[in-house]
């Protein structure tokens, strides 16, 4: 209820906004935010969102497909000790 409560409160100034979730509570919150000209993404797991949520978007992002990146930045952050 609050994440739904704070995008309507910055709706007005934002021309895109992306929910990471998958709950399908949310639809109805996708598709108010879509007709005030919002475009609307979702990320979330392939087989853990609802199609109704899927479809209520405009863009829907795999995790999944993202780990390849997310793992590469993560090891390119890790702290390189020298043996000296």
């Amino acid at each position: 209820m609050e994440i739904a409560i704070d995008l309507m409160a910055v709706a007005h100034r934002c021309d895109e906004v992306w929910l990471l979730s998958g709950s399908r509570d949310l639809e109805r919150l996708l598709e108010v935010l879509r007709a005030r000209g919002l475009k609307v993404g979702v990320m979330s797991t392939d087989g853990m969102v609802p199609r109704e949520l899927r479809n209520a978007a405009d863009r829907f992002v795999d995790l999944a497909t993202l780990r390849p990146q997310l793992e590469k930045a993560e090891a390119l952050q890790q702290p390189v000790f020298s043996r000296t």
